[in-house]
């Protein structure tokens, strides 16, 4: 290689024909990330819902479970990440705005409402978009014990089944 003068615990990255360059030392829980296709690759810290500490172990935070087991009428807050609904009566949900849950989930995790109890067949569920649609209709319902849906909203308002 030439040198003896290298950064400990460093990466050596290859520079074509050029000198070999060496990355500065990692903080526990950092990657390393590709900035593009001309630069070296630097630490980063992992940001928003998902940790990563030194044993590699992920961890996502930021997620509301919240479970209905009473009452007929729930709105979602922008909190809310998984609605489970355990309850042998007729629900419906209420989901606020895309735009505006959109804006405040930097996170992008999507809204998952599900049937936890198997009582959609005998008590369905109504999911009641309060300003929006979601591929096109005002409503979903959950008639299907077990059943729900994964939802993501877009930028531009509305939201959309994934």
């Amino acid at each position: 290689m030439g040198t003896t003068a290298l950064t400990a615990h460093g990466v050596v990255l290859g520079a074509g024909t050029a000198a070999l360059n060496v990355t500065g030392t990692q903080s526990a829980g950092q990657v390393l990330l590709g900035q593009n296709a001309t630069a070296d690759p630097l630490w980063q810290t992992i940001g928003g819902a998902l940790t990563l500490n030194a044993a590699g172990t992920a961890t996502l935070s930021n997620i509301t479970q919240t479970i209905i087991t009473t009452g007929v009428i729930f709105t979602a807050a922008v909190s809310d990440r998984e609605i489970y609904i355990n309850n042998a009566t007729t629900v419906t949900v209420r989901i606020p705005s895309g735009t505006t849950w959109f804006a405040a989930d930097t996170n992008g995790l999507p809204l998952i409402v599900l049937d936890s109890g198997a009582n959609a067949s005998a008590h369905p569920i109504t999911v009641s978009f309060i300003s929006d649609t979601c591929d096109g209709t005002a409503t979903l319902g959950i008639t299907t014990n077990y059943g729900g849906y994964r939802l993501r909203p877009l930028q531009t308002g509305n939201w959309v089944i994934v």
